[in-house]
């Protein structure tokens, strides 16, 4: 009985994994720049321009008083996005979902930007 039941299961688990695959959206990399974190609110600016319809205009950095265009959150807080020297990373947008957690601080970044995106690094 046990391996009627674990081969459906494992069958549908490996469907879902090969189809998060095929299914990234946009296709490719794209550059994001790091701007500010209170905690794991962690804000970013798109670079790419193909990608900006994926960031808020006219954001506010309430705590520096900058305006930005095109900045998110980081939907997957706990996934380290390791940036470079000038706080500068690739990324693709995870349509898989955001299947890590950890604990968090309570703080939040005043008044952080609407959009979020779960992404993942390039390699």
């Amino acid at each position: 009985m046990k391996k009627i039941l674990t081969y459906p299961i494992a069958f549908m688990a490996i469907l879902a994994i090969a189809s998060c695959k095929k299914n990234k959206t946009p296709k490719g990399c794209f550059t994001i720049k790091y701007i500010n974190s209170v905690c794991y609110t962690r804000v970013y600016q798109i670079q790419d321009a193909d990608y900006y319809s994926y960031g808020q205009d006219n954001w506010k950095d309430e705590l520096t008083g900058t305006t930005y265009n095109h900045v998110f959150v980081l939907q997957n807080y706990c996934d380290a996005m390791p940036v470079n020297t000038k706080g500068i990373t690739k990324v693709f947008i995870n349509d898989c979902g955001n299947t890590s957690s950890c604990i968090t601080c309570q703080a939040v970044y005043p008044n952080s930007p609407v959009k979020s995106l779960n992404l993942v690094v390039c390699k």
